[in-house]
């Protein structure tokens, strides 16, 4: 049969809309498929592709229900999985028509918002569906180069669907269990349906971080996940994420019958004791001491956030990036993240975190301070004070944009903020020592500069800018370079000579 032939026959006239989840419902997908002829590519996907990636829950899929986005892609790996090379071609043209599809509508799937994400419905299918056009551009390319680390670079589209993914299942908390157990257990459903979600949930989080083991991200050019840094190197998701336990055994769930039946022989409390924090998957803390946080902390950690003020905090309204040097010894450089706050229009304060991710440690504070401000100082004091013209006119210091902002427009916005931060003097003090391994916080706090000339810059990265700014640029997406020719016309302000003394 053609396939033309076919595609003409899948209507989704069957397909029960009261299903879909908010998310699924805005997908709009433009090849509704269905119809008998196209199952036998649904089974060779449970035949030939299931058994490596286990995410589909085999006994409940049922195609007539499912969201086309989903089964589209169910199909398209089928067609893909027959080695037949005519079908492939046609699973590569519906390949590219789901995956543009799925990254035109991402504002309708991503998440933007952490504290407005997490209790909201997961639109599990749609994220499904993602992740197997992701995979799919894995298994079609075949010119794209390994590393020496066995990743292999995947295009700029499928990164920035890659890096949105996992951005929104970590927003959305999707992979720390009592917010799974949480999210099944909304309606008043069998327990075997409870099972069945727990455990798609686990397995999709387990494929997604098998696909950004296997890949090398391009950033470049292209939004990246703010929830990351260069401490998890290539890796957009770390077993530290997976705050759950193994999912149980693939007999079971690969089981067609009596599965109810099976669950319920003396299998609620093996599975309640076996999802015990002790047997989470999360072990790795980054290297800071202390033991995981525990499901109370957990839960008064979100329970807090929706009854309890937080008004000094929601106040932060910047976001930026730069290195930091110590003022007694400039050889060493600190990458710091600054979370602003305008206090006054002479007078912003910021907290550092050593990194933009959920577990990020405070590692010091930053005052910024107008010149009239700065001239009422004792001379004594103004030596304590740094200024920022090096490190705007260079492209040191950026303000990373955010998922789905227009670049053009984030560019203009970023510009404006560097013109009104040139002339600001600054006075940091870090507390924790991370760039030499401190567990905690140690000795006393550490006055901080910034960097003024190249020179300085060679000082702590032999290889100057391009050295020290080369994993902080490919993290963030963006080239410090083209940032300090956009902001060349920005005018030098007049400095004091007091300013910089300690370096």
């Amino acid at each position: 049969m053609r396939m033309d032939s076919i595609i003409n026959e899948l209507q989704d006239d069957q397909y029960d809309q009261k299903t879909r989840s908010t998310a699924e419902d805005r997908m709009d997908c433009t090849l509704p498929w269905k119809g008998p002829n196209v199952l036998q590519y649904v089974e060779i996907y449970f035949e030939k592709f299931h058994p490596v990636w286990p995410f589909l829950h085999r006994a409940t899929f049922e195609p007539s229900l499912e969201p086309p986005i989903l089964l589209q892609s169910v199909v398209m790996m089928g067609l893909w999985m027959t080695a037949d090379e005519e079908m492939q071609c046609h699973a590569v043209k519906l390949h590219d028509k789901l995956s543009s599809l799925v990254y035109e509508q991402r504002d309708n799937w991503a998440a933007i918002n952490s504290e407005s994400e997490v209790q909201s419905p997961w639109p599990m299918a749609t994220y499904q569906a993602i992740l197997l056009q992701i995979i799919f551009a894995f298994l079609k390319d075949t010119h794209s180069q390994v590393d020496i680390c066995l990743a292999r670079t995947i295009p700029t589209t499928c990164s920035r669907l890659l890096t949105t993914l996992t951005d929104t299942c970590l927003r959305k908390n999707m992979f720390f269990y009592p917010e799974i157990l949480a999210q099944v257990s909304r309606d008043s459903v069998p327990d075997v349906f409870i099972w069945v979600g727990i455990e798609e949930v686990k397995r999709f989080a387990l494929a997604l971080y098998k696909v950004c083991r296997s890949c090398h991200i391009q950033c470049k050019n292209g939004p990246r996940n703010n929830l990351h840094r260069t401490q998890r190197g290539r890796s957009l998701l770390t077993l530290a994420d997976l705050q759950f336990s193994l999912p149980d055994s693939d007999e079971l769930w690969n089981a067609t019958s009596d599965l109810a039946a099976r669950l319920a022989e003396d299998r609620p409390l093996y599975y309640d004791n076996n999802n015990t924090e002790a047997n989470w998957i999360s072990q790795d803390q980054d290297g800071i001491p202390g033991s995981p946080l525990t499901t109370k902390s957990r839960v008064l950690e979100g329970g807090a956030s929706m009854v309890q003020d937080f008004t000094p905090v929601k106040q932060i309204c910047a976001h930026l990036n730069a290195f930091h040097i110590y003022a007694s010894d400039p050889t060493r450089a600190v990458e710091a993240n600054h979370y602003c706050t305008h206090v006054t229009e002479d007078l912003r304060q910021c907290l550092i975190y050593d990194s933009t991710k959920p577990n990020a440690r405070l590692i010091g504070v930053e005052y910024m301070i107008s010149p009239r401000l700065f001239e009422t100082l004792p001379s004594e004091e103004r030596k304590l004070w740094h200024t920022h013209e090096f490190e705007v006119k260079s492209g040191m210091l950026i303000m990373p944009a955010p998922a789905g902002v227009p670049k053009p427009a984030w560019e203009a916005a970023e510009t404006s903020e560097m013109r009104d931060i040139i002339p600001l003097y600054g006075k940091t003090y870090h507390f924790w020592q991370v760039d030499r391994g401190d567990p905690l916080p140690l000795g006393a706090p550490q006055l901080m500069a910034s960097f003024t000339s190249e020179d300085k810059v060679k000082l702590a990265h032999p290889k100057g800018l391009d050295g020290l700014l080369a994993e902080r640029d490919e993290a963030f997406g963006v080239d410090y370079k083209a940032k300090a020719e956009k902001r060349k016309d920005i005018e030098p302000p007049n400095l004091s000579p007091d300013a910089d003394a300690m370096v």
